[in-house]
């Protein structure tokens, strides 16, 4: 199969996920580029020679940190608040606006219009970044 094939096959597949209402996951991508017959991945993916192979980093275990942070300490409070961020950047294609969103600990005004635009219940994400600011 060539490169553009699989290429094809992958776009494809994630437009008919992406029509379809739902977004894949990180496990998702990750198994369609380690089922392409490629080896050779973009330089931001972390990969490593093994015996048995390639291995491959998934993106997602990055530090869940951020320094303005100082209250209460639950990856997944802080999961679903940086999930609005990163949704919000997705909807509307500008990357500014995930940095923006998730300055001083989910407290600026774009926090609140990305979840409000993401039609997400608006008290309840302002009181998990509360409680994840420590205010």
């Amino acid at each position: 199969m060539s490169h553009c094939a699989v290429t094809l096959v992958v776009v494809l597949v994630v437009l008919t996920t992406l029509c379809s209402g739902r977004s894949l996951s990180s496990g998702e991508v990750q198994w369609l580029l380690q089922t392409s017959p490629y080896k050779s991945l973009p330089q931001e993916y972390n990969v490593r020679r093994r015996d048995s192979g390639l291995e491959y980093h998934s993106v997602t275990k990055r530090a869940v940190f951020d320094s303005q942070c100082k209250g209460f300490y639950d990856r997944g409070v802080w999961a679903r608040l940086n999930r609005v961020c990163v949704d919000c950047q997705n909807l509307y294609r500008s990357p500014e606006i995930e940095n923006e969103c998730r300055m001083g600990c989910f407290a600026t005004k774009y926090f609140t219009s990305c979840v409000s635009n993401l039609l997400l219940p608006v008290d309840e994400y302002q009181d998990m970044a509360a409680l994840v600011r420590g205010s």
